[in-house]
This record gives structure tokens, C-alpha cells and sequence, in this order.
């Protein structure tokens, strides 16, 4: 039996996750797809409205290759990376 069960591997559910680590409480978290599957129905390379800044989660940086606004590909990426620095399990 787990405290909390996340469902989805968008930015809400890593940062959730990253968050409940070191809590003491137990948790799992479950995606039908792939870690931000759901950006995978945007355009090749559409680009955020937001800054980086305001689209980071977790305490990481969201780095661009000009800084601008983040597209598709580079925030699929920077949630993968996230999931692997925090070390998270996604069912």
C-alpha cells in the first residue's frame, strides 16, 4: 500500500514525485505513455509562450541553446533529464 499514487509523467507529476522524495512517505507513479507523452502531440518544434524560468520544475534549470523560449523537443528533454537526476521510478 502506498501514501500517494501519481498518475502522469508531465511536469506536474516529476515535480510532484522529486518533491516526495525524502518525505518518509511512499509513493508510486504510473504514466500510459512515455514521460511527457502528451507533448508529443505538438508540431515539431513548437515553442513554449513562457520563459524558461517559468516552465522549470524541481529546482532545475531549464537551459535553451539561446535562452529563448524552450521548444518541444527541449522540454521533452529537460523532463527526461529530470526524471534521471532525481532518480525517479515511473510504472
Amino acid at each position: 500500500m502506498y501514501d500517494v499514487a501519481i498518475v502522469g509523467a508531465g511536469p506536474i507529476g516529476i515535480e510532484l514525485a522529486a518533491a516526495l522524495q525524502g518525505t518518509g512517505l511512499s509513493w508510486v507513479h504510473f504514466e500510459a505513455g512515455q514521460i511527457g507523452s502528451t507533448l508529443g502531440w505538438w508540431a515539431p518544434q513548437t515553442r513554449f509562450f513562457s520563459s524558461p524560468e517559468r516552465i522549470a520544475i524541481a529546482g532545475v534549470p531549464l537551459v535553451t541553446i539561446d535562452q529563448s523560449k524552450a521548444t518541444r523537443e527541449e522540454y521533452l528533454a529537460y523532463l527526461r533529464g529530470v526524471v534521471q537526476l532525481f532518480g525517479l521510478e515511473i510504472a
